[in-house]
């Protein structure tokens, strides 16, 4: 949706929420203070990476291998994945990618991925999110830890996430949109916003389904 408003226009301003890294998915370059310089801006999902590792590590503390989920075609899932394997590598933990090219293919893909696999990791991919019940089809029965980019993932058929509040997000874009039309901002100065406060959250079904004892909350 992004990269339709941004294609037929480059006047109008553009507020998105929800997306994970707005310079990459237009491929623009950020400003140091995260504006983008053009006519577009609003608030991130994004998590960083090194959250997701060590809530990995923390539940799986002996993964040797890791696979990594995801729809070829959303460039921001191909970030965070790229992120979450640097992060992977610096704790000498093997990973390996295994993208879908469309909701036709997760199940046979996923099914690939959990062979021989610890764990597995998913990014905020929206058509991962859209098929998190296929997904847990597969990863369920294989006692497979799940670990999703956010908290609609997880409670659709994953073990953890580290989330934030949309809510918070969808209110903070609302006051970007507020300051544009009421205050005359110029949207290309103003920075994407980040949540400040993301936390642990998991599904106590999904652990009682592959018999995962959880940490205590």
């Amino acid at each position: 949706a992004l990269l339709a408003a941004r294609s037929a226009t480059d006047t109008i301003p553009i507020l998105g929420t929800s997306v994970t890294d707005f310079a990459s998915a237009l491929e623009v370059d950020a400003a140091a203070d995260g504006s983008l310089g053009i006519n577009v801006s609003g608030t991130s999902d994004g998590v960083p990476a090194q959250l997701y590792a060590d809530c990995l590590m923390e539940l799986v503390p002996d993964a040797k291998k890791v696979s990594i989920l995801y729809c070829s075609a959303e460039p921001n899932s191909v970030l965070q994945a790229d992120q979450f394997i640097a992060c992977m590598d610096a704790a000498g933990v093997a990973t390996e990618v295994f993208t879908f090219a469309d909701s036709n293919d997760i199940q046979s893909v996923t099914a690939t991925a959990v062979e021989g696999a610890d764990a597995l990791y998913i990014p905020t991919d929206n058509t991962a999110a859209s098929n998190m019940t296929i997904v847990s089809g597969v990863c369920e029965p294989a006692g497979i830890p799940v670990i999703c980019g956010e908290e609609g993932m997880c409670s659709g058929g994953g073990l953890a996430t580290v989330s934030i509040s949309y809510y918070d997000i969808g209110t903070a874009c609302g006051e970007m949109a507020y300051d544009i039309l009421v205050n005359g901002a110029d949207i290309s100065k103003i920075p994407v916003g980040y949540s400040q406060n993301p936390v642990k959250k998991y599904n106590a079904d999904y652990a009682a389904a592959i018999g995962f004892t959880l940490p205590e909350c």
